[in-house]
């Protein structure tokens, strides 16, 4: 067939919001020579942080001279099929200014480079197996498109150019990665990571690690505005943080949520069992009964709440998951009965159950209800009169978050026994000491909680 026209490309064309450029439903098209040029924008999956934008004729049409804006473009040797021409961009070169790559037809062949955005020289060597490897060397030789290695806790340089130095800044809790330039991908290891838009010029970003388990990045802040989170602790997908969203990079609460947030397994508390446990400070572990596969380990321990010359009058059940930082209760029931206000939707790293008299199975005997959060804050929940299915949060005039020990435990366990119904007259054994407080010796099971959480 004989061409009835040539037309011109203009490869310039085709970036977001570019007034030469016409959208009708899903086609877009620029007008040449009084011609539609038909535009295709392209996101591979394989090149994540590059465009292409396509530019193609309607059948019987053939491109004359190539364009880049008002400046022509010369291939040399010119292409011998004209029949496409795909443009390859930095999705952060977001008004075209830096054409990487040209491509003319279909398939790996026809590629041409340029360091000056007019002169192209053809490139034989480019395939499937290393384009991409070209885009990010071409993208830090053009653009100052760094690549920045989260996984890294010094100084290095950037993988693709192997030229620019990239700082990095320990923190109190995070890494910062400095690049002077731009970053243009973000690599755990060798692996690219996605999901975190870096359009625009950014040149730094904060990386959270967890030290938990096997160390990774688990948490990032983009120049110090949005923050992403891995999407779970094997992916290279993040996404972002839409829960809980730190309010500065020392927002200790919120970023320990979400690093722990990885680590915690949803559980069920069954605080009516005291698995026949008859001495203070001694232990045993249960496996989860809400759940039937890879059911987690519980750890249960008693703590007697001791009272001068009543000896041991309360007894305090504390549940926990040893090999975890925290966990998240899918429920915390008495036996078959569910505490329906006590839903904490927060990670927790102990439940404890405060009781008069040394039968958990008792009901009736449950006086208190102590959540140990997972930034080692605290609340407390009661029932405030005698039989009360409803449980309600113990309101302590600007002392919620503070721990209940000692005469204040005492004075709490006292007044609560009374709308029980109970007499606050004797105990349960004699003692010669005097002991307000729980013993906490079971603590130590959670040293690397300590550990996990001073890094924080």
């Amino acid at each position: 067939m004989t061409h009835r026209s040539k037309v011109d490309i203009d490869i310039h064309r085709g970036y977001n919001r570019d007034d030469n450029v016409t959208s009708q439903g899903f086609t877009k098209y620029y007008i040449s020579k009084g011609v539609n040029v038909f535009i295709t924008i392209e996101n591979r999956a394989d090149l994540n942080n590059y465009r292409l934008i396509k530019h193609s004729l309607e059948r019987g049409y053939s491109i004359d001279t190539i364009k880049n804006g008002e400046y022509l473009a010369l291939f040399k040797p010119p292409p011998s099929k004209k029949t496409t021409v795909t443009v390859f961009y930095s999705i952060s070169d977001i008004t075209h200014e830096n054409p990487l790559l040209v491509q003319f037809g279909e398939g790996y062949n026809g590629y041409y480079t340029t360091t000056d955005s007019t002169n192209w020289s053809k490139q034989n060597g480019i395939n499937e197996s290393n384009i991409k490897k070209t885009l990010e060397k071409l993208n830090c030789q053009k653009n100052q498109y760094h690549v920045i290695k989260i996984s890294e806790g010094i100084g290095y340089s950037c993988p693709s150019c192997s030229t620019q130095p990239v700082l990095v800044s320990p923190g109190s809790s995070y890494y910062t990665h400095t690049v002077y330039g731009y970053i243009g991908e973000l690599r755990d290891g060798d692996i690219e990571q996605r999901g975190v838009t870096l359009t625009g010029r950014i040149s730094s970003v904060y990386v959270y690690w967890s030290k938990w388990e096997t160390p990774k990045p688990l948490l990032i802040n983009i120049q110090g505005s949005t923050w992403y989170q891995r999407t779970d602790l094997v992916s290279s997908k993040w996404t972002p943080v839409s829960q809980h969203i730190p309010r500065n990079f020392s927002d200790k609460t919120n970023i320990l949520r979400i690093l722990i947030g990885y680590y915690s397994p949803t559980v069920t508390i069954d605080i009516g069992d005291g698995k026949g446990l008859s001495e203070s400070g001694s232990g045993t572990t249960y496996k989860d009964p809400g759940s039937q596969d890879n059911q987690e380990t519980i750890s249960l321990r008693r703590d007697d709440v001791k009272v001068d010359k009543k000896g041991t009058e309360y007894i305090g059940f504390t549940h926990f998951v040893s090999s975890k930082p925290a966990f998240i209760a899918r429920e915390i029931k008495h036996n078959s009965n569910t505490l329906e206000d006590v839903k904490p939707n927060y990670p927790l790293d102990s439940v404890t159950a405060f009781y008069f008299g040394d039968e958990p199975s008792e009901e009736k005997k449950l006086l208190l209800v102590e959540l140990k959060k997972f930034d080692k804050t605290y609340k407390y929940y009661e029932r405030a009169k005698k039989d009360a299915p409803i449980w309600t949060e113990l309101i302590r005039g600007g002392e919620e978050n503070r721990q209940l020990y000692g005469p204040s435990l005492k004075e709490e366990l006292e007044k609560l026994k009374k709308i029980a119904g109970y007499s606050t007259a004797g105990g349960l054994a004699t003692a010669e000491t005097v002991n307000f407080a729980l013993d906490t010796g079971w603590s130590i099971f959670r040293r690397v909680t300590a550990i996990f959480t001073a890094a924080i």
